[in-house]
């Protein structure tokens, strides 16, 4: 019993070695690649990241810390563009979906989000809010949004409107539902359905057909020019921002290699942005450099 233990023991101890090696193999390869593309996204000092970073493209991923409110210099919208509005955005609810579709329902969340303050004069919640947060959370507790739960997150984000949904796989597109709830009383103010293929989510036709609808539902009427600039928003930022919550949901879910990839591709469709160069930067940041049992503990 004791000398099997004992082999049991070693072979679980080489089974460790071997998968850190294989990983450090890996993260190598992709470190190596990542410096060879990306010569000026990395810049550390005494082991932290340069602060002179370029400044995140906020048409890409929005960041603000609590919210987001643009009045654009060109005429995008006529009218107020419904100055007085707050919204509130949630991550529709995915149906059907698989591990590798985890990533649509955030993204839909981004382009929403930062389509809506865009092209209106609303104030629309980031989605690091953190009553956006607690809402998030309370949201998949129950997996939908119902007249229950209703009041209470409308409670929680004090804003007019939430704009909720789900996304159906079904035969590999995707039926994408989306409303706008009054947060008080619950009522439906404007809704959006379409059917779209996996690239025309990826590519941002369907989240920016949903922006279009949704702003016309709530009043806000966009001028020749806010039409223009909306669907020609430029298809590598879409796919930048798709790259990005990919990576995001890897990185959850410890596939860090993968994780590393996505956030590289979204450099390179978007080299404006500092989201997953942020992303990266942490990671070589927090990358164990101890004994082989910390080692271990990280793969």
């Amino acid at each position: 019993m004791g000398a099997g233990a004992g082999g049991t023991g070693r072979d679980g101890e080489k089974r460790r070695t071997d998968k850190i090696a294989i990983k450090n193999r890996y993260l190598g390869v992709l470190c190596f690649a990542l410096f060879l593309i990306l010569p000026t996204s990395f810049a550390f000092s005494g082991g932290r990241a340069d602060s002179s970073a370029p400044k995140v493209d906020s048409a890409t991923v929005n960041t603000t810390p609590t919210t987001t409110s643009r009045n654009a210099s060109d005429p995008l919208f006529t009218g107020d563009g419904g100055k007085d509005l707050v919204i509130a955005v949630l991550p529709p609810t995915m149906r059907n979906g698989t591990v590798g579709d985890q990533w649509i329902s955030h993204f839909f969340q981004d382009i929403l989000t930062d389509g809506l303050a865009t092209f209106s004069a609303a104030t629309v919640l980031d989605k690091t809010n953190e009553g956006l947060i607690k809402a998030e959370q309370k949201l998949s507790e129950t997996g939908f949004y119902s007249d229950e739960n209703a009041l209470e997150i409308g409670n929680l984000l004090n804003s007019h409107y939430l704009v909720v949904g789900n996304i159906q796989k079904a035969s590999g597109n995707y039926t994408v539902t989306l409303r706008v709830n009054d947060a008080e009383t619950n009522a439906i103010k404007t809704s959006f359905s379409g059917r779209y293929s996996a690239e025309n989510i990826e590519n941002g036709l369907a989240p920016k057909d949903a922006v279009k609808e949704l702003l016309a539902g709530l009043g806000v009427t966009l001028t020749a020019e806010g039409m223009r600039r909306l669907m020609e928003n430029p298809e590598n930022r879409m796919r930048a921002t798709a790259q990005i919550n990919k990576g995001i949901v890897a990185e959850k879910n410890d596939n860090l290699v993968e994780a590393m990839a996505f956030f590289s591709t979204a450099i390179i469709l978007n080299p404006d942005q500092t989201v997953a160069t942020s992303h990266i930067q942490n990671f070589f940041i927090s990358v164990p450099t101890g004994n082989i049992q910390e080692r271990a503990a990280y793969a």
